[in-house]
């Protein structure tokens, strides 16, 4: 028999000792919420988005992305290729996480210079439908994370509108990023802080788009739109050092679904991001709100 004073050695004792550990998490986060408002104010956010079921709209909202970046591919590529014929590596590279549609779309097209014009009108007329189904998707989800009551989109050719050219700019960006690494490592690490900004002002303009509580300010929309450039950050860097790569590799391993498979993490990360930035957002209104009536009270 082991002595109780003495723990249990081995792999049994540290097991025991991290389940003990793991079961006073819970007690310990309460009582560092009441003293530290930067972890009420997290653990606020934690709740909120697992009430508005972030994961699934998340899920959601990734699909429609996906489906998105086809046609969307297939116009660029064919409009493209008017000109010259497209270097699906090199497009690939500087564009990052629509590796696996611009090369798919590509190839297909090197085979039929005659049907440019048919590929051009076929995609835009799909990305048409693809903008205005994504848009509805993040109208609702950003709905439902507000707390709103679903509403209807006002305008579906302005909302086809407002997701082309906010997602084109974001690709813009991407690509202007990529070329700024590619010529000096100093310029690469400006431009990237400098997109941070355009990113976190891309954002919070799409954010006025959408119905929020009257309460709510234009400026007090700007912690989500913060989140969101930071986020995005992180994103493309890890798109650019990781996604890549792991897109062709799947490619080769899995053909197509794995690298499918892929595309779908990484609109599912951008996707919880989205949603990320109105729960943050919410959290902090519902924050000001209760300390504004602490106050009066």
């Amino acid at each position: 028999m082991s002595d109780p004073a003495n723990p249990e050695p081995g792999w049994r004792g540290r097991v025991k000792a991290a389940r003990r550990t793991a079961a006073q998490v819970p007690s310990r986060l309460q009582d560092a919420r009441a003293e530290h408002n930067s972890v009420d104010l997290a653990l606020a956010f934690s709740e909120r988005d697992r009430l508005v079921g972030g994961g699934l709209l998340a899920g959601a909202l990734a699909f429609r992305l996906f489906l998105w970046m086809l046609p969307a591919a297939l116009t660029v590529v064919g409009l493209l290729g008017f000109r010259h014929p497209v270097d699906s590596a090199a497009l690939a590279h500087r564009t990052g996480w629509q590796a696996l549609t611009v090369q798919s779309v590509s190839d297909a097209a090197a085979n039929a210079h005659r049907g440019r014009w048919v590929a051009v009108l076929l995609g835009l007329f799909l990305l048409y439908f693809a903008s205005v189904a994504l848009a509805r998707a993040v109208w609702v989800a950003i709905l439902l994370a507000w707390g709103q009551p679903p509403t209807r989109l006002p305008s579906t050719p302005k909302a086809a509108g407002i997701t082309v050219a906010a997602l084109l700019t974001g690709a813009a960006a991407a690509t202007a990023a990529q070329w700024a690494r590619d010529s000096s490592e100093g310029l690469g690490i400006l431009t990237e802080i400098v997109l941070v900004f355009v990113w976190a002002g891309l954002w919070w303009a799409v954010q006025l788009t959408f119905p929020r509580p009257e309460s709510v300010s234009r400026l007090q929309l700007w912690p989500g739109a913060a989140l969101f450039g930071l986020g995005t950050l992180v994103m493309h860097l890890v798109t650019v050092v990781y996604l890549v790569r792991k897109i062709s590799s799947a490619s080769v391993l899995y053909g197509g679904l794995g690298a499918a498979a892929v595309i779908l993490l990484w609109g599912y990360l951008a996707a919880r991001l989205v949603i990320a930035t109105a729960g943050l957002n919410w959290t902090m209104a519902t924050r000001r709100e209760a300390m504004a009536a602490r106050r009066d009270g």
